[in-house]
């Protein structure tokens, strides 16, 4: 007891030396925080010979980056005109948002064949199928393609698929904002 009261008598003399020790402390503490940096790289997560590590390598090597956000859309039929319509909105919808660099999906692929079956780069879907016979056609090409079917569409025309590129900032030349740390926040309303 002698003990624990010597010790409470010396900290009440002592305080204001012990709390600006305790403050130098905190603050030399502190200083390396300014150099603190988040590690968003997904290879932090592997061994440098996992099999997973390797697909991402390549991935990375195809695309630049790994700041992908993608959107299945499953449907009985992804190219009943009414599906159709709803991935032309939202693909451009998305096109539109901050940070989206570029979309890829049915509404923005690009066909080598055009619509009358001559060899020339068009687009796929310049504008949503107003009727089944346009939606028909649109399907025949897509999923004759190679390049399309089993990347935007599945060979079985249930599921769709649209990627959206993240860029490092926003698109506008005028403002020098960057989007948050880490997965940047896309939201686009049903429509």
């Amino acid at each position: 007891m002698k003990r624990a009261s010597g010790w409470s008598a010396f900290v009440l003399r002592k305080r204001v030396a012990l709390l600006a020790g305790v403050a130098l402390l905190s603050a030399a503490a502190a200083l390396p925080l300014g150099s603190l940096r988040f590690q968003s790289s997904l290879e932090i997560w592997f061994l440098e010979d996992d099999p997973e590590l390797l697909v991402h390598r390549e991935f990375l090597q195809r695309f630049q980056r790994n700041q992908v956000a993608l959107l299945g859309v499953f449907a009985d039929d992804v190219f009943a005109p009414e599906v159709l319509a709803r991935i032309h909105r939202l693909t451009w919808a998305a096109a539109q948002a901050p940070y989206v660099a570029r979309v890829h999906s049915l509404a923005t692929a690009e066909s080598f064949l055009d619509a009358e079956g001559g060899f020339g780069i068009a687009p796929l879907m310049p504008t949503a199928p107003a009727h089944d016979a346009q939606a028909r056609a649109l399907r025949t090409r897509a999923l004759q393609n190679p390049l399309l079917r089993g990347h935007y569409v599945s060979a079985d025309a249930r599921a769709a698929a649209r990627g959206a590129r993240v860029a490092g900032g926003l698109r506008t030349a005028s403002t020098r904002t960057q989007p948050p740390t880490g997965a940047a926040k896309l939201r686009v309303e049903a429509l």
